[in-house]
């Protein structure tokens, strides 16, 4: 019987492929895991500096919000758009708009006329709000206190509503 003798060469050979072989995979293995941690951390951190930013947004835009509120629920304030009485306007918007720092009051009727508008940034341009016509309608419909961004040549601007 003869026995066939394999050529020590070729077994060096696929020793080298075979562990070769067994390194590609172990790469693959770790670059796959190394990859979804990557990711994982991208997505982790980026959840968090969305949380950072919507509370910051949130301790900003408090003052706003308590603004629109808090004259939401006034009686004087469903009087006033009844009457459009501006010596009232003066007396409470005004100072309101100093108290809640804002820079801008629109006073709508449920027609959505302007009842009274002021802005201490001095645009004629914001003499109506910066959202109208069937866009407001929209938006009025869908959200009972709205709550949007806007971009006016002075910069962002922070928009809330409420019903009156």
């Amino acid at each position: 019987m003869s026995r066939k003798t394999v050529n020590p060469f070729a077994k060096i050979l696929m020793l080298i492929c075979g562990a070769l072989l067994v390194c590609a995979g172990i790469f693959f293995a770790q670059e796959t895991a190394e990859r979804a941690h990557a990711s994982f951390m991208l997505k982790n951190t980026l959840q968090e500096k969305e949380d950072y930013f919507n509370k910051i947004l949130d301790l900003k835009g408090e003052l706003l919000k308590s603004f629109v509120w808090d004259y939401s629920y006034w009686d004087e304030m469903l009087n006033f758009v009844k009457t459009g009485d501006k010596t009232w306007a003066k007396i409470n918007l005004l100072t309101g708009m100093a108290t809640y720092k804002s820079q801008a009051v629109w006073v709508l009727r449920p027609d959505r006329s302007v009842v009274y508008n002021f802005n201490n940034l001095e645009d004629p341009a914001l003499q109506r709000p910066p959202i109208e016509g069937s866009a407001l309608s929209s938006l009025l419909a869908r959200d009972k206190f709205p709550h949007f961004f806007t971009v006016l040549p002075e910069g962002l601007m922070e928009v809330r509503g409420a019903p009156v």
